[in-house]
């Protein structure tokens, strides 16, 4: 049973690592800021802010390009969501519109990430307060509120808990927000110049590893304002790799007691063969003066191991089908009834008992017919 679990937790992993995101973590160095609602009490004075350190930020050397959001996905989760309908339409209820994750952005931050803009543009640093209120959505989302294969461009969606309308202007890639094991659904984008966001968290994409990065990205940013803490400048990849430390860990723990109960098992089972020829010597020593060869008495144990083995072989897979049900939860791509994995354990577990049954086995063939008798 702990052997079946710990491969259906190991299938399951190896199925989430080759999961894409939607975007390219690799060579993207990552960490947040926070600004001091003080000093920067509105989206104009933040935005401010931000365009300057995006262009020091540009300027180290190695750095191709510089962008932020205030909801990294997988790593924030896409913990922020809003209402949203078409304008056009019937217009439902606020509390009974569809919601979306939501997120701002700077410009850049799709080239900055590997996020492919399917139609339209990027946001820009002109997309301020005194212009037209924009957002992107979406591949998936424009598929949902355009079947028909209309253009979204130029449509406008009613948004927010003030049913504010705002133009779309682009569509943008899928992006796995709330985890890896979580399909995309429906995204907006907003440019932070337009609502304004205290909280971002940068992404720098760079030839150089975070590590080098630390000092430089710190003297930009104190270089603007000294009073700013830099919190966790690390590699894009270690947050991705820490938002399945939980899956790991189980699978870890699982497979760990599973290699002890098959290291048990294995030697139970030889303790149990070994005890049941010394307990029959005499009885192989009259088979084999009678003419048993040595592969017959091989054969003869290992026939009585393998039988047990079998049985609990049975019983185990079959209390296995009910278990593995409650950990569903923790799987990913994979049934908890996958027979590939029951096939595979069970003919992994009889390889393992016919060799701790032929040790014993062996030895038995090797058994000199005259001693066993005399020592009867």
């Amino acid at each position: 049973m702990l052997l079946i679990g710990a491969a259906l937790l190991l299938r399951s992993f190896v199925r989430l690592q080759g999961v894409s995101p939607g975007f390219d973590a690799a060579q993207v160095t990552t960490f947040n800021v926070q600004l001091s609602p003080a000093q920067y009490p509105d989206a104009d004075a933040q935005t401010a802010f931000y365009e300057q350190l995006v262009q020091r930020l540009g300027a180290i050397p190695g750095v191709t390009a510089v962008s932020g959001i205030n909801n990294l996905p997988v790593v924030a989760g896409g913990n922020t969501r809003s209402p949203f309908a078409l304008e056009g339409e019937a217009l439902p209820p606020v509390n009974e519109r569809k919601l979306a994750i939501r997120s701002n952005t700077l410009p850049g931050y799709f080239a900055a990430m590997g996020i492919a803009v399917k139609q339209g543009r990027d946001f820009d640093w002109r997309d301020r307060t005194d212009r037209t209120n924009v957002l992107l959505i979406s591949e998936s989302t424009a598929k949902r509120l355009f079947p028909h294969g209309e253009n979204p461009l130029g449509r406008r969606l009613i948004t927010g808990l003030g049913s504010i309308p705002r133009e779309i202007v682009g569509v943008v890639g899928e992006v796995r927000a709330l985890g890896l094991d979580q399909v995309a659904g429906d995204a907006l984008y907003y440019p932070e110049a337009q609502l304004g966001d205290g909280f971002f968290s940068f992404v720098v994409r760079s030839t150089r590893p975070a590590a080098s990065l630390r000092d430089e990205i710190r003297a930009a940013i104190h270089s603007l304002d000294r009073g700013i803490p830099v919190d966790q400048i690390q590699p894009l990849e270690s947050l991705m790799a820490q938002s399945i430390s939980d899956r790991r860990l189980v699978m870890g723990l699982v497979g760990g007691f599973a290699a002890l109960a098959l290291v048990l098992a294995a030697l139970g089972i030889y303790g149990v063969i070994a005890y049941s020829v010394a307990q029959r010597t005499a009885e192989i020593g009259v088979r084999m003066a009678l003419g048993a060869s040595r592969s017959a008495i091989v054969g003869l144990v290992l026939r009585e191991g393998l039988r047990l083995t079998l049985l609990g072989l049975a019983l185990g897979v079959a209390i296995s089908l009910l278990l593995t049900r409650l950990m569903s939860a923790q799987l990913y791509e994979v049934s908890a009834t996958d027979p590939a994995v029951f096939a595979g354990v069970s003919l992994f577990l009889v390889l393992v008992a016919a060799f701790a049954c032929w040790l014993p086995a062996h030895r038995a063939s090797r058994i000199d017919p005259l001693v066993a008798l005399r020592n009867d």
